[in-house]
């Protein structure tokens, strides 16, 4: 596995500029085919919900053809789609070592039917394959609810064989009572592994396990008939990110030309690349929490030349999923009418009971980090411009003016001026071309200015220097330029450490009312640990345990146990 990956790597970074969405060779197209493809399957807590609730899900991504986890993608992508094939919900989330998580809060503007919940790759497009399942929404808010004769029947709840992997020590709780879940030493135990505690509903019994799609699953092989020798790049490195420029005048080349991003924010991002001889682009970003926002830049002197655009993903064909009619009896109706109160009560208790962000810092530290001479402004006597503080605090730099027009410089470490070679300028990560937006930025707003004296060369781009300034707040607005691309970014979704309600003493929430019907949701189960706890709520029935996950022989586990609150 690993050599192949490794050959697809070396393979990957002599070809890259071949293969984006286009007609390959039968030659190239037989590497691909010797490369790992992958599948999805998901573990989520219901697929019978209402607005106002929210679908949590544990993603895994596994090799086709042996159930390992994938090392190939790093970025996964989730929709929930109606029956007229329109995304209402699209959600990207990064993948670490095949795994994922994530949660979908259903809006109110959300209406009443069957939807499909699918996640898939960037790879796994190549044959159109992707994991679905059924997911029933109910809008009790906007949608009438058409009531029919007593015709949906509730599944019994059946123990799993696999249950004597945990024990739950009594079957009867009481109302806020601590339940104890503990783990039995077993080597098939799931390693892998999240947890679902739910009350069981009407369509509790028709969600797939991961065990069971994977046995019944129609998994799409590659194949050169379902693929017509188009290639769809993998997420290999991070999301890839690619475009073209074209020109505006007939004899000016595309060909090499230089182009950078650039991210403004607390995970700040600079990168730099050529283009191919189609003035075609790419660029991998790690899965991390940047803004929404990524400047595209041409970094030439006749940038004004040219245009950039986007490449835009190609969907996947849904035209052969098939949506199932929802029916709505009396008995539903009446746990829609029980339980649409309760998410009424719950969602006004938000505030305490959050879940909580995880902050992730981007792995890309910049190249002129270890050269930089920083100027922590605060030290120093503030001046009035930018000018003024460069002159009397930075002495490793100087101004030129020619005419309205303002060029920083560096001097390099022999203290020497060169008046042709630029250095490069940086404003919370922003690019700056035209040095004139440095010029006029408010000194209140500067916090550091980081300056390097060596001379760097980017993708055949000599720089003399950096200049880094960074802002207070770090949130800096780039002065509007026609050569430079403004384009909206997704970010992958962050990942939370799902709230879990206790009655300690502390903790302050037991004036407040519990109605929750997800007693637990947790998509990394440690089940090394020799037990788990949670609590029950003001609700009572029956509840559902869900376990699932893969054991470290690969083997996909689904354990279910049940107990009763009254």
């Amino acid at each position: 596995m690993k050599n192949r990956i490794l050959i697809f790597v070396l393979f990957l970074g002599t070809s890259l500029n071949v293969f984006s969405q286009k007609e390959i060779t039968t030659e190239q197209f037989d590497a691909f085919l010797k490369i790992p493809q992958e599948k999805i399957v998901l573990h989520f807590n219901s697929n019978f919900l209402l607005t106002g609730e929210t679908l949590n899900y544990k993603v895994f991504c596994l090799e086709t053809s042996t159930n390992n986890f994938s090392s190939l993608s790093k970025i996964a992508y989730i929709e929930l789609i109606d029956s007229n094939l329109k995304t209402v919900v699209k959600q990207k989330i990064a993948l670490k070592n095949g795994e994922a998580q994530g949660d979908i809060f259903i809006n109110t503007d959300v209406k009443s039917g069957n939807y499909k919940l699918i996640a898939y790759t960037e790879w796994m497009k190549n044959a159109n394959q992707f994991y679905k399942e059924d997911v029933n929404i109910i809008n009790p808010f906007s949608n009438k609810i058409k009531i029919t004769k007593d015709s949906i029947k509730q599944q019994l709840k059946t123990e799993s064989t696999q249950t004597t992997y945990i024990t739950l020590y009594k079957n009867e709780y009481s109302r806020r009572e601590k339940v104890i879940l503990s783990f039995k030493e077993n080597r098939l135990m799931p390693k892998n592994a999240s947890i679902s505690v739910r009350k069981l509903d009407i369509f509790s019994s028709n969600k797939n396990s991961i065990s069971k799609t994977l046995s019944t699953s129609n998994n799409v092989i590659f194949s050169k008939e379902n693929s017509k020798n188009k290639v769809f790049l993998p997420d290999f490195r991070g999301e890839l990110l690619q475009g073209k420029i074209t020109s505006k005048t007939t004899n000016t080349t595309i060909s090499n030309i230089r182009v950078g991003i650039s991210f403004i924010g607390e995970n700040e991002l600079i990168k730099i690349t050529n283009t191919d001889k189609n003035g075609k682009f790419y660029f991998y970003l790690d899965a991390k929490n940047y803004s929404e926002e990524v400047y595209v830049h041409i970094l030439e002197d006749n940038r004004e030349k040219y245009e950039i655009l986007m490449t835009k993903n190609k969907p996947l064909n849904l035209d052969k999923l098939v949506f199932n009619s929802l029916n709505i009896d009396s008995k539903l109706a009446e746990l829609i009418d029980k339980r649409s109160k309760y998410i009424q009560i719950e969602n006004a208790y938000t505030s305490k009971k959050k879940h909580t962000v995880i902050q992730q810092e981007s792995d890309n530290i910049s190249i002129f980090e270890n050269d930089y001479i920083n100027y922590d402004l605060d030290d120093y006597t503030r001046f009035k411009t930018i000018q003024e503080t460069m002159v009397e605090i930075l002495k490793s730099t100087w101004i030129n003016k020619k005419g309205s027009n303002y060029t920083f410089h560096v001097k390099d470490n022999s203290d020497n001026l060169d008046y042709y070679t630029l250095p490069i300028l940086f404003i919370d990560g922003y690019i700056v071309q035209n040095h004139n937006e440095l010029i006029s930025l408010n000194p209140k707003n500067v916090k550091t200015i980081s300056i390097s004296r060596n001379v760097y060369q980017l993708n055949s781009k000599i720089y003399q220097g950096v200049i880094s300034v960074k802002t207070f707040k770090k949130d800096y607005t780039p002065i509007k330029d026609p050569n430079v691309l403004k384009v909206n970014y997704k970010k992958p979704l962050p990942l939370k450490d799902y709230f879990s309600q206790s009655y300690s003493e502390s903790d302050g929430l037991k004036r407040i009312p519990d109605y929750r019907v997800q007693l637990l949701w947790n998509p990394n189960l440690d089940t090394t640990k020799k037990e788990i706890t949670f609590f029950t709520s003001d609700v009572t029935g029956d509840f559902e345990i869900d376990i699932q996950g893969f054991n470290d022989d690969g083997k996909p586990i689904a354990i279910k146990k049940y107990f009763t609150v009254k």
